[in-house]
């Protein structure tokens, strides 16, 4: 793999990580209890909110490098101007990193009154969202022949703002967890984990339905994806998402409706399944980067 390939997919990775935990972050209020480390959610909305600025400007360097083949190129005023003027996709991409200062500069002076169910919130939420549905058409979404590209678009908005939804709402869950082990308090929780629950499930299904048409949409047939590299990436995307989907059901059912009984082991698995769904959402967003990277079948 090539240095600029390596950069590339860093650069998609960290773009993904950082909307993802943006938008699932700024959801989660708006149907979970307000019993959440709001100091810490606010932290880390921030955080994701910058980085969405400096790995979309990653982005597009990795893009130069690729293009020209020479480091210096990131330093030459000509070579920015026909990337961003010159091309069918540069003022898309003036347009992407224009959004994504806004979403910053929107976290950071609103940061007060972040995580509560309120309109600073929601337009976090709806920055984050446009960014993450945005992606469709810088990346093989756009290749898609007419008139299947709109269809194409569609899946991939619902594939990615599930996974948004539902990773990305994990880290404020997993907080919320975390103070009601310390303090004792589960009811809160176990409310909680239900109405992550109904909205995960949804989540899932967008999930599946959206990278089923996405993948209709780019291989024919089986036989074309086994014999891509694309398509053994996206198969091993599919069982850590398989794998995840387990630990998510462990935690549905055998140890939400145990929460409320403010149980330390209880809570200190949930804790910890949480967290590996969290690790397992970031290799799926790393394997979504590489994705993304690679030539698709067909």
């Amino acid at each position: 793999m090539s240095i600029a390939l390596i950069a590339l997919v860093v650069a998609r990775a960290a773009q993904f990580g950082a909307l993802t935990l943006a938008f699932g972050g700024a959801l989660y209020p708006f149907y979970a209890p307000h019993a959440v480390q709001r100091g810490a959610a606010r932290t880390i909305l921030i955080a994701a909110s910058v980085l969405a600025v400096f790995s979309a400007m990653g982005w597009a360097c990795a893009l130069v490098f690729g293009m020209t083949g020479e480091v210096g190129a990131l330093a030459d005023q000509q070579v920015w101007s026909a990337f961003f003027f010159a091309t069918s996709f540069g003022r898309f991409w003036l347009l992407r990193i224009g959004v994504s200062a806004a979403l910053a500069v929107a976290a950071i002076t609103l940061r007060n009154r972040l995580v509560a169910r309120n309109w600073p919130t929601a337009a976090i939420a709806g920055l984050a969202a446009a960014l993450l549905v945005a992606q469709a058409w810088i990346g093989h979404v756009a290749t898609v022949p007419e008139p299947w590209r709109w269809i194409a678009g569609v899946g991939y908005a619902a594939h990615v703002l599930g996974a948004g939804a539902w990773f990305g709402g994990l880290v404020p869950l997993g907080l919320m967890v975390s103070q009601a082990r310390r303090n004792n308090q589960g009811r809160d929780v176990e409310q909680a984990l239900r109405r992550f629950s109904a909205v995960a499930l949804v989540a899932v299904a967008a999930i599946l339905i959206g990278g089923l048409v996405v993948t209709a949409l780019r291989a024919h047939s089986a036989s074309e994806l086994f014999a891509s590299e694309w398509g053994r990436v996206l198969f091993v995307k599919a069982a850590g998402f398989s794998a995840i989907l387990l630990v998510a059901a462990v935690n549905r059912f055998a140890l939400t409706p145990r929460a409320s009984e403010a149980n330390v082991v209880v809570l200190r698995r949930l804790g910890r399944n949480i967290a590996i769904e969290q690790i397992g959402g970031l290799v799926l967003l790393g394997a979504a980067a590489i994705l993304g990277a690679l030539p698709p079948p067909g």
